[in-house]
């Protein structure tokens, strides 16, 4: 998977609610990507039908594949307010990682889920993205951690 660049940070969700949050999501990735945000929106709350993807900690991977897509992509963003996401822990959710990937069963889409997850149980790496005060920190932050 490529490496982050500036295109990959979101600007930071204004929604406090998770179908808002979603959709808000859906709508930035959808313009960086040149797909419907219908298309993406339909597809992450497919997922979330299944459980949600706040798991826990203040973080969230909102997660689907879109076979319009040609390679696995993945997006974050903050919220300062925090979301009401269902989180497994029931607590706001601050810190999104959107993971939108080829419908390509070969393609690397588990590994990255798990590696982001593995990655973010870190409190510590968790801390620094909350506290990255510009787009440099964070762009460092995530090159780092990103499978």
């Amino acid at each position: 998977m490529p490496s982050f660049s500036r295109r990959h940070i979101l600007p930071d969700l204004r929604s406090t609610g998770k179908k808002d949050a979603l959709a808000e999501l859906a709508a930035a990735a959808a313009a960086r990507l040149g797909i419907e945000a219908a298309t993406i929106l339909a597809a992450l709350m497919e997922r979330e039908g299944l459980g949600s993807t706040g798991l826990g900690d203040g973080y969230a991977v909102p997660h689907a594949r879109l076979a319009s897509l040609s390679e696995n992509t993945v997006f974050f963003t903050r919220s300062s307010k925090g979301v009401a996401f269902e989180a497994l822990d029931k607590h706001g959710v601050h810190l999104f990682f959107l993971l939108l990937a080829t419908d390509n069963p070969a393609s690397p889409y588990l590994a990255t889920l798990a590696g982001l997850s593995r990655s973010l149980q870190d409190d510590a790496c968790r801390a620094e993205l909350l506290q990255a005060e510009n787009e440099q920190a964070l762009l460092a932050i995530l090159n780092r951690i990103l499978p």
